[in-house]
């Protein structure tokens, strides 16, 4: 009878925790052929206007890249906190989850604003096209 009461209770635990009611929504770098590149955003429930973000990229030679924080959204926009971006690189060709990484360091990104625009999220930069990322 122990077996059955537990499992009730760590079923109860998981539909109580934070995570089981947060919204995410994943939006993908499209116009890149060497860099993997996403945002990962996170809130606690539809109608909150903050939450976390994540950040993850990956070339195509070794480099990962991580980064997290907080962010407010707006009607149209999402602000990012100022935020830490940390790189790694792994020797080309070998498994990044195996292998020792051959450097590492991190850069600080000041606060950001992104725009959306239907399934669009874009950066505007200065002299530059737009950043597109796609909702994925």
């Amino acid at each position: 009878m122990k077996y059955p009461t537990l499992i009730t209770l760590f079923c109860l635990y998981l539909s109580a925790s934070p995570c089981a009611g947060q919204d995410t929504l994943r939006y993908c770098r499209e116009n890149s052929s060497w860099a993997y590149s996403c945002f990962y955003f996170y809130k606690p429930d539809k109608l909150s206007v903050q939450g976390t973000f994540e950040k993850q990229m990956t070339s195509d030679d070794g480099q990962h890249w991580y980064g997290n924080g907080q962010y407010t959204e707006y009607k149209n926009k999402i602000v990012l906190e100022p935020f830490k971006l940390t790189r790694t690189t792994y020797t080309p060709g070998t498994d990044s989850f195996s292998a020792s990484p051959i450097a590492s360091d991190t850069a600080y990104v000041p606060a950001l604003t992104l725009y959306k625009n239907g399934a669009d999220l874009y950066q505007k930069l200065i002299r530059r096209r737009k950043t597109i990322y796609k909702r994925i």
